[in-house]
């Protein structure tokens, strides 16, 4: 098998560019996330989606999923250290806001549009609405089919740049601080972009539904 020793340390000592060698986390984490632009952004297309949700056995699936999210009790725990046994806190703020998160929902379809959402297109987005403190106040779900992370780069030095939302014509620009980005399954393709089961189950649900109309 050769040297693996050696051909690790002069992995260490060149970059793929053959340019001098660098271990500046910043630098590695930039080109990182630079590099992330150029890979595709999505693996569920809407018109996927939308089949999907016209297949009775995947619908079926979707309701018990998400039905199960929304009755899962929220925890909030303490816990110092990684090893530590965590402990629960009562009555946290983020508890009450859970409960009701903006003035036209409750926690429970808070979970459900989360869920059906993470299942479709691999990924879900809460907006943190902040008050004139700065402190949260309202959490608000965003369609994830309006919603594209946008990476950084060596220009901005940042890993994440923003969020951008697409609404009404308009293009807003997110701060990352007011984003939470639920991916269903990591994608090993695209650091910012989740996968969805529809990614492998795409073509048996569209079968299905073939066979169903010719019968």
């Amino acid at each position: 098998m050769g040297n693996i020793a050696g051909s690790f340390q002069k992995a260490r000592l060149e970059t793929f560019t053959g340019q001098s060698a660098t271990h500046d986390p910043q630098e590695i984490i930039t080109s990182l996330s630079e590099s992330e632009k150029y890979h595709a952004s999505s693996v569920s297309d809407p018109a996927t989606q939308q089949r999907a949700m016209q297949n009775s056995w995947f619908f079926s699936a979707l309701v018990e999923i998400t039905s199960e999210a929304a009755s899962t009790p929220l925890r909030i725990v303490e816990q110092a250290r990684i090893n530590d046994k965590p402990i629960d806190v009562d009555n946290h703020p983020f508890e009450e806001i859970f409960k009701s998160p903006n003035p036209h929902m409750d926690g429970n379809f808070l979970m459900r549009y989360t869920t059906t959402w993470s299942k479709l297109d691999g990924n879900a987005y809460w907006f943190l609405a902040p008050d004139d403190n700065g402190n949260l106040s309202e959490i608000w779900p965003l369609p994830s089919d309006a919603v594209t992370p946008i990476p950084g780069d060596n220009t901005t030095g940042n890993y994440l740049d923003y969020y951008e939302y697409r609404a009404n014509g308009k293009l807003f620009q997110i701060d990352p601080y007011y984003i939470a980005h639920f991916q269903n399954i990591p994608n090993p393709w695209n650091l910012f972009d989740g996968l969805s089961e529809l990614f492998a189950g795409a073509l048996p649900i569209d079968s299905d539904t073939a066979m169903l109309r010719w019968q």
